[in-house]
């Protein structure tokens, strides 16, 4: 079987994958693959036309391996990027496409029920827990993207030559403010704080402490 071998300075990621996790920064990832003849994630989206063990939805190549009766990635090296639970939850509200862009009024409110919604919702892959993709070889981490890009990169590729620098792709909703952390009411955190438990813990981030007060 053909692994794209045969391509200058692309020794050895022929044998790579990318598991997408939704707003990791992957579109930027998937488009530096495709400008390097590689095919990841989206960019070969029938590689996906797999039937799930769960429950179905359109966008496949963001769901867990674990989540195919066949295993997509079978017999491949495979890599994906984390990123802050908070941060990556504020990213969703903003994505054009998973769900928000009714709600153009920026109010606190609703963008905190929106969140604790989405949270509660189990048919929906946007906000999946990051480590329901592992086991995963290689883990690379948003706030750090290009670094860890490069490295893993150069070091599978073995060539120290090739260009790594990952194009821009933000795919956010345009509005003239945006929320951030702060933004956060205490049962939003203790929502996010109890679906996110194992990411915060095993891709070490620090998770917020609510002071319970009577």
């Amino acid at each position: 079987m053909s692994n794209h071998n045969n391509h200058n300075n692309h020794n050895n990621l022929g044998n790579l994958e990318y598991v997408h996790i939704t707003k990791t920064g992957g579109t930027s990832i998937e488009e530096w693959g495709q400008k390097n003849n590689i095919q990841w994630g989206f960019k070969k989206y029938w590689h996906f036309d797999k039937k799930l063990k769960t429950f179905d939805f359109n966008q496949k190549w963001h769901a867990p391996p674990q989540y195919f009766i066949d295993n997509p990635y079978q017999n491949k090296k495979t890599f994906t990027c984390v990123r802050n639970p908070y941060t990556r939850i504020i990213s969703e509200y903003y994505c054009p496409w998973s769900g928000s862009k009714k709600l153009e009024k920026n109010d606190k409110v609703e963008f905190n029920e929106w969140i604790q919604n989405l949270l509660k919702n189990r048919e929906t892959i946007n906000g999946t827990p990051q480590h329901l993709y592992l086991p995963v070889d290689y883990v690379i981490k948003f706030e750090s993207i290009q670094d860890d890009f490069t490295s893993l990169i150069k070091n599978i590729s073995q060539n120290s030559d090739i260009n790594t620098l990952l194009p821009h792709s933000n795919k956010s909703r345009k509005t003239k403010t945006k929320f951030t952390e702060n933004d956060f009411f205490d049962e939003t955190i203790i929502e996010i704080n109890k679906k996110y438990a194992n990411d915060f813990s095993m891709f070490n981030y620090e998770i917020k402490k609510i002071d319970y007060k009577n």
